[in-house]
């Protein structure tokens, strides 16, 4: 009968490892959850994660033709007198999107071919944020 005994507190033994194993890993699954979501919230406010995510789209698809930050051409004339030519900021989002389109209706939209020789291909795939997010990022690097 005695290795019975053995086999038992053995059993007991392995048992309440096993228990405090589990206890343990729960609790810090759930710290590192909480830092994770403690992470998530401080990020969600952050505007640069706004900014960061407008670098990434600019540097995609407009870096190629809107280099220069500092000179009066590129992303520096989107920012120069704005609201006098982009007052309403939905229409510069549609220009984005479809300039062909915003040339049939807008003046200022329509002169920019003959003003810079070129024609600024559409991005249609563009989301709204995506959008709002490399206004913000120029707006930044601008006033740099």
């Amino acid at each position: 009968m005695g290795w019975r005994k053995y086999i038992v507190y053995v059993m007991l033994i392995l048992l309440l490892g096993f228990c405090a194993y589990l206890l343990m890993h729960n609790r810090n699954t759930a710290a590192a959850r909480r830092s994770t979501i403690v992470t998530q919230d401080n990020f969600a406010d952050d505007s640069s994660i706004l900014l960061m995510r407008g670098e990434a789209v600019y540097k995609k698809y407009c870096e190629n033709c809107h280099s220069s930050f500092k000179s009066h051409d590129g992303p520096w004339l989107i920012f120069h007198a704005l609201d006098s030519r982009w007052p309403d900021k939905k229409e510069l989002a549609a220009y984005i999107k479809n300039p062909e389109q915003v040339r049939k209706r807008n003046v200022y939209a329509r002169d920019l071919p003959k003003k810079w020789g070129a024609v600024m291909p559409g991005f249609p795939k563009l989301k709204d944020d995506e959008i709002a997010a490399v206004l913000a990022y120029i707006l930044a690097k601008v006033k740099e």
